[in-house]
């Protein structure tokens, strides 16, 4: 899990710290790419070798490779 900290003033103008959590995984990211559906998922297999997603929260970066793919593929139905 990653924590996450912003500052905000409050009234008394003191700058207090806020923590939020956001849990970043490779399931996380399998996920979405099976929502894109099967098409898609095809169409990024037949374009690159290797396929890389960057988290948009933390930026981390996950590596797909042609076979990942094609798993999570045949698990979208």
């Amino acid at each position: 899990m990653n924590d996450y900290q912003a500052r905000i003033f409050t009234k008394e103008r003191h700058i207090r710290a806020l923590t939020a959590h956001y849990s970043c995984s490779r399931e996380t990211i399998e996920r979405v790419l099976t929502s894109l559906g099967r098409e898609e998922l095809s169409r990024m297999i037949a374009d690159q070798e290797m396929t890389e997603v960057s988290c948009e929260c933390c930026g981390r970066r996950y590596p797909f490779s042609r076979d990942e793919l094609a798993r999570l593929r045949e698990e979208s139905g």
